[in-house]
């Protein structure tokens, strides 16, 4: 089973050299393996991975200087605080714009247990993985069984499908109210910090079918949103999904970040599900349906 990927070493790296193509942060994506590779960067070379940040940086200050109608435009860091949102500040005549930047094809967020334990109002998933009741066992018993892998991804698999079932049972089907919509587009999908896309000079970059564009605030007030069967995915992690009348679709999909810490006994890959989960979640618009 491939290991889920963890590609924030690569993201903080490409917003670096966007700020003045620094050809450490450039070496140091090249080095990564592609299982840890934001998908843009993923089977390219050094060569070809400064070619695609040139493009970017090339990009992102042509739209500026569209939209602002200004000259030079210089690129500094901002804030790693995420309640600020922006990863970049650009500056020209004067003009200070807040500048995100993302490196998929899809607008993706990350959020925790609780946080999706509120939007669906149950605590089924945080129950299943509960640190004290569950996870310890699991600890103990992958301990004793020998640090089988195989056993540990069965029992995790087997928790996914009993929760899951029950997750259908109760929420299939059902549609979100207004206030739980609002929560998602502003907190989760548009998920700068306020001070940044509430500001007038506020753009958000990305990827639309492998072209750089800019990526509009979205706006999922107005349609009706329903709550999907839940299903497994091929690296077997649960799918909660809704989707909108206007073939919209958010999935939040159970995920573990970083690899386990087993006190006394050693570090174990994520996918097995020993250590904290949380949700990454994804929103995808379906043109052509």
């Amino acid at each position: 089973m491939p290991r889920k990927a963890n590609v924030y070493a690569c993201t903080k790296h490409a917003e670096m050299a966007l700020v003045n193509l620094d050809q450490c942060h450039i070496l140091a994506i090249s080095k990564l393996p592609d299982n840890n590779r934001c998908e843009i960067f993923k089977n390219k070379s050094y060569d070809e991975i400064m070619e695609i940040l040139i493009l970017y940086r090339a990009f992102i200050i042509k739209t500026i200087n569209e939209k602002f109608g200004c000259g030079i435009v210089t690129i500094t860091k901002s804030s790693n605080d995420n309640k600020i949102g922006a990863d970049l500040i650009c500056v020209c005549n004067g003009n200070v714009i807040n500048v995100e930047v993302k490196f998929g094809n899809e607008t993706s967020s990350a959020i925790g247990m609780k946080v999706f334990s509120d939007i669906f109002e149950t605590t089924l998933f945080t129950t299943m993985l509960d640190l004290r009741h569950v996870r310890r066992l699991w600890h103990r018993m992958f301990i004793n069984e020998g640090y089988n892998e195989e056993l540990q991804l069965a029992r995790l698999y087997s928790a996914q499908i009993d929760y899951g079932k029950q997750f259908n049972e109760q929420f299939a089907g059902k549609i979100l109210g207004n206030d739980t919509v609002d929560f998602i587009e502003q907190n989760i999908i548009n998920n700068s910090g306020s001070s940044a896309y509430k500001c007038e000079n506020y753009l958000k970059f990305g990827i639309v079918d492998d072209e750089f564009a800019i990526i509009d605030f979205q706006y999922f007030r107005g349609r009706k949103w329903t709550i999907m069967p839940i299903n497994i995915d091929d690296e077997k992690r649960i799918n909660v999904r809704i989707e909108s009348d206007a073939n919209e679709v958010v999935t939040f999909i159970l995920n573990w970040k970083n690899n386990y810490n087993l006190r006394g006994h050693g570090k174990f890959a994520s996918k097995l599900g020993l250590g904290s989960p949380s949700w990454n979640v994804t929103f995808k618009r379906n043109d052509n349906e």
